[in-house]
């Protein structure tokens, strides 16, 4: 039950993409995305298909990649909140807990 999970190094936003990349304008950033890419940005997206299965199995994997990319930090979508969208989100807060 710990506040943090897996932490990355980087420090980790969840929430609106659109507002985050405007508050941490002029930093390099990396984005997780759900479904959605952002082009302009480092981005991975974890399911393209929508399948949050497949987000969740591609999570972790995707967060120690970012980990170790030259972003001063990392920046996530909130997923849909029902089932393992419940799930993701609660991963991404614990990667994010400081």
């Amino acid at each position: 039950m710990l506040a943090s999970h897996y932490a990355p190094r980087k420090p980790v936003y969840v929430g609106d993409v659109h507002l985050l990349l405007q508050a941490h304008a002029g930093r390099r950033v990396a984005v997780i995305g759900f479904r959605t890419s952002y082009p302009a940005y480092r981005s991975e997206v974890l399911s393209s298909k929508g399948d949050p299965a497949e987000a969740a199995r591609h999570l972790f994997a995707v967060l120690r990649e970012l980990d170790t990319s030259d972003a001063d930090v990392i920046l996530a979508e909130v997923f849909p909140d029902a089932g393992l969208g419940r799930a993701i989100n609660d991963r991404l807060r614990r990667a994010a807990a400081r």
